[in-house]
């Protein structure tokens, strides 16, 4: 199901911008992209409580206790919808005051427009996260993923409707439906799994609340750190490089972030795995986190590979042209994001052993890393300079993670590189050389699909035999052995 929801989500959101930016335009996406950005900070009205609410709900129905697993869900839900409703408002005079000082012309008054729908959007998604998570909490990820998908298709068909009747403001009207929609069929599907649970959320414990925020303390200080993070960069870019550059950003890092939830929803299960591991004698943390590199390696390689290598395809089929610019950004995003995706073994490692202070430090170092080469390179290289500091910041918290990691487990670094690993990574370079080779050598009248479907055939080829012969296949494909014999006995 997280396959799928991948899968989904990306072709959605293939079509969504290609729609928005031929129907608005690049510089009117990117405003919606800023104002977005700019309102971010009301992410720290979730108190940090749906990670927290993931760990606490799995605890008490491990223990068989439903009723407490309820109150938990319902004491998180009241906490982030009055909190939500006491902040967002407040934030609405510096959000606007910031859009002012950043967007200057036409679009300003559009910026102001659309920033209530955008806080009210803020708040509805984080009450429909801690539904998710609770979901997460009952072992049922394959429910929330299916929510998801519906969620986008909703989101792709509210837009088609709405943005031709009320241009950019449509764009807001359908993302409000969309989380709303969001939040109402993941309550549901949550009701059905804890029958315990009101109607309506009311029930509120301070005790539980007190418990789920003494965790999420530390996960709040990251949150706070990650404000300075991508809405600095999409500031830093306004001012660079304008707000095409911003809509160019913002199309390649979501299409990045798209793509890394498929490996990022496997490596999330070591947050349980680790948080039970540490309760029993012995060390199993060390080859449960070898393992799971392997994987993470296995699939990240050709998921982020293949995108780098359609990224002159997908540019024409969004921007209706091979806009160099936002190939570039989204080959510098790839590589640092697929650098921060291995590393997020140990991220997740940290929040199921407890130990929450490196992941403070990475974000921390992110943000500060990201401030000062953003400012210094956006000077001297324009937008391209901001998307390198961007990606030198994740590659700098990525550091700090694979260090820590290697101080807290005295794990050997070199042991989770073997030759499968580095085999694959050096012939998926070669064939993102390729594919890029095949598509300028084409005529320029050759069909967008014809284009794209050479370039996805001639970098499969590169990986194909790496790929066959790497240790991870035979290891899926025993499981699935297993799996499938099993269901079939089940049925017999």
């Amino acid at each position: 199901m997280s396959m799928l929801q991948v899968v989904v989500s990306s072709v959605v959101l293939l079509l969504l911008y290609s729609f928005v930016v031929r129907a608005l335009g690049v510089a009117a996406f990117g405003v919606w992209a800023l104002v977005l950005a700019t309102v971010s900070a009301g992410r720290l009205g979730d108190l940090g409580m749906a990670r927290a609410v993931v760990r606490f709900v799995a605890q008490r129905l491990g223990r068989g206790d439903e009723a407490e697993a309820a109150l938990i869900v319902e004491t998180a839900a009241v906490t982030l919808g009055g909190v939500g409703a006491v902040l967002l408002p407040i934030l609405y005079v510096p959000c606007a005051w910031s859009l002012r000082a950043v967007v200057s012309g036409p679009s300003q008054p559009d910026a102001i427009r659309l920033l209530p729908y955008a806080l009210a959007s803020v708040w509805l998604l984080a009450i429909g996260g801690a539904f998710q998570s609770a979901l997460d909490g009952c072992q049922r990820i394959d429910i929330r993923n299916a929510i998801g998908i519906g969620a986008n298709i909703l989101h792709l068909a509210l837009v088609l409707v709405l943005v031709p009747h009320y241009g950019l403001d449509g764009l807001a009207y359908a993302q409000i439906l969309q989380c709303s929609a969001l939040v109402g069929a993941s309550w549901i599907a949550l009701r059905r799994q804890l029958p315990a649970l009101s109607i309506v959320p009311r029930a509120w414990r301070r005790l539980l609340a007190r418990e789920m925020l003494r965790y999420s303390v530390n996960l709040q200080i990251g949150s706070a750190a990650q404000l300075l993070f991508e809405p600095v960069t999409k500031v830093l870019m306004t001012k660079f490089g304008g707000l095409e550059a911003v809509g160019y950003f913002e199309m390649a890092n979501r299409l990045l972030l798209q793509v890394r939830r498929l490996p990022l929803s496997a490596a999330e299960v070591l947050v349980p795995v680790v948080a039970h591991l540490e309760t029993k004698p012995g060390n199993r943390v060390g080859s449960i986190c070898r393992e799971a590199f392997g994987l993470l390696t296995y699939c990240s390689v050709p998921l982020f590979g293949i995108i780098v290598a359609l990224a002159p395809v997908v540019s024409a089929i969004w921007l209706g042209r091979r806009e160099p610019v936002f190939v570039v950004f989204v080959t510098l995003l790839a590589a640092a994001w697929f650098v921060n995706t291995l590393a997020s073994v140990a991220y997740f490692v940290n929040l199921g052993s407890g130990r929450l202070f490196w992941n403070t430090a990475t974000h921390l170092v992110m943000g500060a890393v990201n401030i000062a080469l953003g400012l210094g390179l956006g000077r001297m290289f324009g937008a391209g300079g901001v998307a390198l500091a961007f990606a030198c910041a994740i590659l700098c918290g990525s550091a700090v993670l694979v260090l820590s990691y290697y101080r807290e487990q005295k794990a050997s670094l070199i042991r989770f590189c073997t030759r499968s690993e580095g085999a694959l990574v050096a012939l998926a370079m070669c064939g993102i050389g390729a594919a890029w080779l095949a598509c300028l050598t084409l005529k320029s009248g050759t069909p967008v699909l014809v284009t794209g479907a050479i370039a996805a055939v001639v970098f499969c080829a590169a990986v194909a035999i790496p790929a066959w012969r790497h240790p991870v296949r035979h290891q899926l494909a025993t499981h699935v052995g297993h799996w499938v014999g099993g269901a079939g006995r089940v049925n017999a």
